[in-house]
C-alpha cells in the first residue's frame, strides 16, 4: 500500500490515526505535542493519556482522537537521541514499528506519522527521516493494507539543511566518528574522553585570548581530561568550540566527545546557521544568541570557580 513523504500539518491530514510522541507524566511536552492536544481538546487528551499510564520506551498506546479529524491517536514513548549510544537507530525504528501494529490492532485504513525524534528528542533530521523511511518501507514490504503518511514540517533545522545541506554533512561526521571508535579498539567512552582531551590540549594552551574568554586553568584541565572533576556545561563547550575556531567537521566531533548531543535546540541550530554563514567570531555570536534569548549566553567561564579552587587545594596536597 502507498507511502507518502509530505510537508505540511499533520493535524490537516485526512487519515484514520496520527502519531504522536507519549506526553511523559512528568517533564516538559514538546510545542508539537501541545499543539495537538489543544487542537484535540487539551483537557479531553489529556484524560485519554491517562488511561494507559506509564509507556515503556518505544511501545505504543491508542486513545480516541476527541476534537481531532483522525479518529484516533497513536501515542509511542520516543528515546532521546544520544550519538554515544549504539542502538539509537533501532529504537526509534522500533517506535515505528510498534505505532503501525496499533494501527494494523485497530484496523486503520492510513495513518500518520510526523518526524519522530526529530524535535525535543534530538535526532538529525536527515537520520531522523532516514530511519522513518526503513522501518515503514520494510513494514508495508509483504504487502500490508495499510497508507501511510510521513509529514514533514519546515522548521529553523529543515530550513538550515536546505540552505546548507547541514544534516546531510553531519550524517557523515557521525559516521567518520564512529569508524574513528572502531578502528581504535577503545570504549566508546574512553575515546571520547581522549579525543575531546586532545582539543583541548591542541588549541587553549598556546592561544592567550581562547584561555583568557574560557578562564583556562592548565591545573583543572589537566583534571577535566582524567575525569577527576566534572566535564564543563554545553554553554561553556560550545564557547570553546567557537574560540578554538574549529572547522565545521571538529566542531561537531568536539562537542560531541564532551559528551553533548549537537546539534540538539535553537540555539545549536542558531549557531550552527551563523557559523556556516561565515559569522565565526565568538563575541559577535554571542550578542546575537543574548539578543534572541538571554538564558543562550556562552560568556561564562568553562571552569567554576569552586571547581578551580578544589584543583589548587588538592595540588597543595
Amino acid at each position: 500500500m502507498p507511502f507518502k513523504i509530505i510537508a505540511g500539518d499533520i493535524l490537516e491530514q485526512e487519515a484514520d490515526a496520527i502519531v504522536i510522541p507519549a506526553v511523559p507524566r512528568k517533564g516538559a511536552v514538546s510545542e508539537f505535542t501541545k499543539a495537538v492536544y489543544d487542537a484535540a481538546g487539551y483537557d479531553a487528551m489529556l484524560a485519554e493519556r491517562r488511561k494507559f499510564g506509564h509507556l515503556k520506551k518505544c511501545c505504543s498506546a491508542v486513545t480516541s482522537g476527541c476534537g481531532l479529524k483522525a479518529k484516533y491517536v497513536i501515542h509511542t514513548a520516543v528515546p532521546y537521541w544520544n550519538s554515544c549510544l549504539e542502538n539509537e537507530s533501532e529504537k526509534l525504528a522500533e517506535c515505528y514499528l510498534s505505532a503501525l501494529r496499533q494501527a494494523e490492532g485497530i484496523c486503520a485504513a492510513s495513518v500518520a506519522f510526523p518526524l519522530l525524534g526529530a524535535a525535543k528528542n534530538g535526532f538529525p533530521v536527515e537520520i531522523a527521516k532516514r530511519i522513518a523511511e526503513k522501518a515503514i518501507t520494510e513494514f508495508l514490504a509483504d504487502g500490508k493494507m495499510l497508507t501511510v503518511y510521513l509529514v514533514i514540517m519546515y522548521d529553523t533545522a529543515q530550513k538550515l539543511n536546505e540552505k546548507y545541506g547541514l544534516y546531510d554533512r553531519l550524517w557523515g561526521y557521525e559516521k567518520k566518528l564512529e569508524n574513528a571508535v572502531l578502528s581504535s579498539g577503545a570504549d566508546k567512552s574512553e575515546f571520547y574522553r581522549k579525543k575531546f582531551g586532545e582539543y583541548l590540549y591542541k588549541y587553549i594552551p598556546n592561544n592567550e585570548q581562547l584561555a583568557n574568554l574560557i578562564n583556562y586553568d592548565k591545573s583543572c584541565i589537566s583534571k577535566l581530561i582524567s575525569g577527576k572533576i566534572h566535564r564543563p556545561k554545553k554553554k561553556h563547550v560550545l564557547a570553546m568550540a567557537i574560540g578554538m575556531e574549529l572547522s565545521d567537521e571538529d566542531r561537531y566531533i568536539f562537542v560531541n566527545c564532551a559528551g553533548y548531543k549537537y546539534p540538539e535546540d535553537k540555539r545549536d541550530e542558531l549557531i550552527e546557521e551563523l557559523m556556516l554563514s561565515g559569522n565565526r567570531d565568538f563575541h559577535s555570536i554571542n550578542e546575537i544568541l543574548i539578543k534572541r534569548n538571554a538564558e543562550w549566553s556562552l560568556n561564562e567561564v568553562v571552569i567554576e570557580k569552586e571547581q578551580r579552587t578544589k584543583c589548587r587545594d588538592r595540588d597543595k596536597q
